[in-house]
């Protein structure tokens, strides 16, 4: 399986972007853009392109809002933690 033929165009990026903004499973969009496109694309390449993203979007962010998101994932998944934010 070529890479060169599992690339994904930047509309086919955009739509895989705003889906795993949207929590939409790698699995479904994979599914997706593989009826659409009819590229033969895999879990990994989604995988990768989330990585990207998140690499993206956190370029983006302030220390703060990076502290700030980390403390809320921990909030969310780490059962009985707690946080005192305080400027």
């Amino acid at each position: 399986m070529s890479k060169e033929n599992r690339r994904l165009d930047e509309t086919e990026k955009g739509v895989c972007t705003t889906l795993l903004d949207l929590g939409v499973s790698a699995q479904r969009i994979r599914s997706l853009l593989k009826d659409s496109s009819g590229k033969p694309l895999t879990l990994r390449d989604i995988h990768n392109h989330r990585v990207v993203n998140n690499k993206t979007a956190a370029s983006r962010m302030s220390d703060e809002q990076l502290l700030m998101s980390a403390v809320d994932d921990m909030l969310t998944n780490d059962i009985g933690s707690n946080a005192v934010y305080a400027y």
